[in-house]
């Protein structure tokens, strides 16, 4: 303290402030305010100030020995070179980069041409669509083997809650009876197909329908289709 003569007749609450050591205690920004005190001593450029507290005279600032004549300064310096790179070549080489790549495939057309060429009503009114396969999707892989186990987990969590069996079968056989289902039969080799894993949802009871399930090779009907 010798070095800095404004603080040299001062009560320091940590005389050691300058070494570093163990926490004693942390103090709250809520009772800073009881803690403090007006009094303050106030160096020069470069040197250390003190605050009186309710523990004695705390020291912050700059601790620098140096006693500069004058204001510290900051100098900044720019060089413009003719070889950097102008902004106009930045920006121009971002748009690039970000620009949205055109689709091969107009997907709105292609699904209106999906619909006026296979749509159809039934008799009671319904309208009925082929599903607008995407003409680039990879090809669907085996989808039974999924969905077949995933059926016999549900047929253990029906066989463990009656209420639950009754609800799921009712749901199921009106599903059938509204003509929303029909039963399905072996597929050919030549023929494309997906079977549908399904199972309940508690709470408000109903049956999903997981279209999103993945095919051995890693495709789902939902990435299938448009």
């Amino acid at each position: 303290m010798t070095q800095w003569k404004h603080l040299s007749s001062i009560q320091l609450a940590d005389a050691q402030f300058g070494v570093p050591g163990n926490i004693d205690v942390l103090i709250g920004a809520d009772v800073w305010g009881q803690v403090v005190e007006t009094d303050f001593k106030f160096g020069g450029p470069c040197e250390p100030h003190a605050q009186r507290t309710a523990f004695g005279w705390v020291i912050f600032g700059p601790v620098s020995a140096a006693q500069p004549s004058t204001l510290p300064t900051l100098a900044l310096s720019t060089q413009l070179c003719d070889e950097d790179i102008h902004l106009e070549e930045l920006l121009r080489s971002f748009w690039k980069l970000e620009e949205v790549p055109s689709l091969e495939y107009d997907g709105d057309a292609e699904c209106e041409r999906i619909f006026c060429n296979t749509h159809s009503r039934t008799p009671d009114g319904r309208y009925v669509v082929c599903i607008p396969f995407r003409p680039d999707a990879p090809a669907l892989g085996d989808s039974y083997t999924h969905a077949l186990r995933q059926f016999y987990l549900l047929e253990r969590r029906l066989a463990a809650n009656s209420e639950l069996r009754e609800k799921y079968i009712a749901f199921m056989r009106e599903y059938a009876d509204l003509g929303h289902m029909e039963r399905a039969y072996s597929l050919n080799d030549n023929e494309t197909g997906f079977y549908i894993p399904h199972h309940a949802v508690l709470g408000k009871f109903r049956v999903v329908f997981n279209a999103s399930a993945r095919t051995t090779t890693g495709v789902s009907l939902t990435k299938f289709s448009w």
